[in-house]
């Protein structure tokens, strides 16, 4: 009992540790491309700005 409970505790770590791994992977992500529409947006808008002048 306490072997098979060891060896899910130490299961359920690896599961948390890869679901925390995807997780700030994808978050990662989440910034790039926040960030890279945000430079777009501010690109854009730079060249209407440009453009009335």
């Amino acid at each position: 009992m306490h072997l098979s409970q060891n060896g899910y505790d130490k299961y359920l770590y690896i599961n948390k540790t890869y679901i925390l791994l995807i997780y700030h992977f994808f978050m990662y992500i989440y910034h790039l491309i926040t960030i890279f529409l945000n430079i777009n947006i501010f690109i854009i808008t730079l060249l209407k700005y440009i453009n009335k002048l």
